[in-house]
């Protein structure tokens, strides 16, 4: 009896663990910093007329570094270091987004055009109505917000998909991270074998109770 106890109780443990391993976030301290060539802008929100910057982050985790953007208009930039949850939830225009036209190498009017549109579709996509309208920006950048709205109608546009990764923090704004890729939810491959391994064991506790 207490062979099979401890054996029902080790099963246990590796299926919750083989389960469960892949939903667990990940962590980070990141080192936030905007770009010094961001451009100034202004914006009518539901709080109030906000005036701010747009542009590329600069982002540090330890020896590794790369580029964001901000998805949290509003909220203030951590300049300090600060530690972040990775999560991966996008609107499907947000994704569309940075599948047709993200690049590490957008010019500072572009990278200013690209984050006005990155909050609209987190908005309604549109640079006139919604909780986002009457945008004053340097008038190249709206126009490239602009562009890049109206191809997210094109079902022709070519695409290069990106994996998206929201890197967020309680008190100062969220981040997102593109990496070219397919798919925000792929396990790695030690999760996968660990999850293979809990499910097996859960057959094999069901097949030994049969018995």
């Amino acid at each position: 009896m207490k062979k099979h106890s401890f054996f029902r109780s080790t099963v246990a443990a590796v299926m919750v663990a083989g389960l469960f391993a892949g939903s667990a976030a990940q962590a980070d301290t990141l080192d936030v910093m905007p770009d010094p060539n961001q451009l100034v802008f202004s914006v009518s929100t539901l709080a109030g007329t906000l005036t701010d910057s747009a542009g590329y982050i600069n982002v540090t985790s330890g020896n590794s570094s790369f580029l964001a953007f901000c998805f949290e208009i509003g909220q203030q930039l951590a300049f300090i270091p600060a530690n972040y949850t990775a999560t991966n939830t996008f609107s499907s225009s947000t994704q569309r987004l940075f599948d047709q036209s993200y690049s590490e190498s957008l010019s500072s009017t572009e990278a200013a055009g690209f984050q006005i549109a990155l909050w609209e579709t987190e908005d309604d996509s549109n640079l006139t109505t919604g909780n986002l309208k009457g945008w004053s920006v340097d008038q190249a950048a709206l126009d490239f917000a602009s562009s890049l709205l109206v191809k997210l109608n094109d079902p022709l546009a070519p695409i290069t998909p990106h994996v998206l990764t929201a890197w967020t923090v309680d008190t100062y704004q969220d981040i997102v991270q593109a990496t070219p890729g397919r798919g925000n939810n792929v396990p790695e491959p030690a999760t996968s074998a660990l999850a293979a391994l809990g499910l097996a064991g859960l057959a094999l506790a069901r097949r030994r109770k049969a018995k």
